[in-house]
């Protein structure tokens, strides 16, 4: 997980894929005609290359967003040393 807000994702696709594994036998033995999807080997590669692709993006985007934000709090702190110099110069003049 990136970020706490990814958590509710995690958690229902957990939740998700627990539930089929005990759905996927209930099914059976509810509906003897029940045959679970059979994934191929293409399937299955291009599946695994679209999550690669994905997690590729995703890792790129949050370089990015971290990158942006250390740059504004680099400006931010730029910003306050700024003030904080007006405010001794004003101080020294005052004395």
């Amino acid at each position: 997980m990136h970020t706490i807000q990814e958590r509710n994702f995690h958690l229902l696709m957990g939740g998700l894929f627990l539930s089929s594994l005990v759905l996927d036998p209930a099914m059976r033995s509810i509906m003897p005609e029940w045959k679970p999807p059979a994934v191929g080997f293409v399937t299955l590669a291009v599946g695994l290359v679209w999550i690669g692709r994905y997690t590729w993006w995703r890792t790129g985007a949050h370089d990015r967003e971290v990158k942006r934000l250390r740059e504004r709090l680099d400006a931010l702190e730029d910003r306050l040393e700024r003030v904080e110099e007006t405010q001794r110069a004003d101080r020294a003049r005052r004395l």
